[in-house]
């Protein structure tokens, strides 16, 4: 005969209440999170800086890239013109032809401490061909007169292209008018312009320009010994090529200098706290022959 199993069912004790964290725990928590937090923030804020800085760093190494694309396609068409512009370099234009191709220029640059600073920059001028359409969409291989200076106002690369129609025989001018002088029509260039139509970027500090002489025996480039605004225009026939030097502001690398700085060293009277870094673009580039004979 089968049996019946009884079965017994245990119940839990009941204990009271339960029991909350106590405020050493939630301060334990608390200051875990915090440091979670801080050390998050810390590596999302220096990889947004270190992007913004890889990004600063491309800019400036395309708009090198992009001065020297340009300039290279400008002087391989470049020619002396009219008054026989020669290949060296002068203090400032002339008030008569020949002018220079290079012309040595000086601006102050004022820190936030009011420190007056003496800057060299130069302005590079020539003839050239344009295989681009006029602004009335005529005439694609015309003369052109094409400077490049740096805006010491706002700091910008600027490329001015004048139309000489001068040089343009259907126009029937014979004389044409003198742009790389400062008489005849040529007004004055102005390097200090706000809101400069001519600019093509931004966060310019010098343009350099230096007249190479190659050595084909040991090829290598010599300085020319003409690298002073005093020099004839003479001293430059031996000159074969131009070292060109674009000199740009680096702020982030400024930044970081500026934050090395100890408190002690920024109490300091005599200490000058515009701390200024530079990248440079350096490309040498040959002079055409038509300007080899000297002027």
């Amino acid at each position: 005969m089968a049996t019946r199993r009884a079965h017994s069912f245990a119940f839990p004790a009941w204990h009271g209440p339960a029991r909350g964290f106590s405020l050493l725990e939630l301060a334990v928590a608390s200051f875990i999170a915090m440091i979670i937090f801080t050390v998050g923030f810390i590596v999302i804020t220096g990889t947004l800086r270190t992007r913004s800085e890889s990004t600063a760093r491309i800019r400036a190494t395309e708009n090198g890239r992009l001065f020297f694309q340009m300039l290279e396609r400008d002087l391989a068409g470049a020619w002396p013109g009219p008054f026989n512009m020669f290949k060296g370099a002068a203090d400032t234009n002339p008030s008569v032809p020949p002018a220079p191709m290079v012309v040595r220029d000086t601006y102050v640059y004022r820190t936030p401490e009011k420190v007056p600073r003496d800057v060299p920059t130069d302005i590079l001028q020539f003839y050239t061909r344009s295989d681009t359409r006029a602004p009335d969409g005529t005439n694609p291989d015309r003369r052109v007169f094409v400077r490049y200076y740096v805006n010491t106002l706002e700091h910008t690369l600027c490329r001015q292209v004048v139309e000489d129609e001068g040089l343009d025989p259907a126009n029937g001018n014979t004389t044409p008018t003198a742009l790389e002088t400062n008489q005849n029509n040529a007004a004055p260039l102005e390097t200090r312009l706000l809101r400069d139509e001519r600019a093509v970027f931004e966060g310019v500090h010098q343009l350099l320009i230096y007249h190479r002489q190659w050595q084909p025996d040991n090829k290598t480039f010599l300085p020319a010994l003409t690298d002073n605004k005093d020099a004839a225009a003479a001293d430059y026939k031996d000159c074969t090529h131009l070292l060109v030097k674009l000199v740009l502001y680096d702020q982030y690398a400024a930044d970081r200098q500026k934050n090395e700085v100890t408190a002690s060293e920024r109490k300091s009277p005599a200490a000058d706290w515009d701390i200024l870094t530079f990248r440079a673009f350096v490309k040498v580039l040959p002079i055409p022959t038509r300007f080899m004979g000297g002027p």
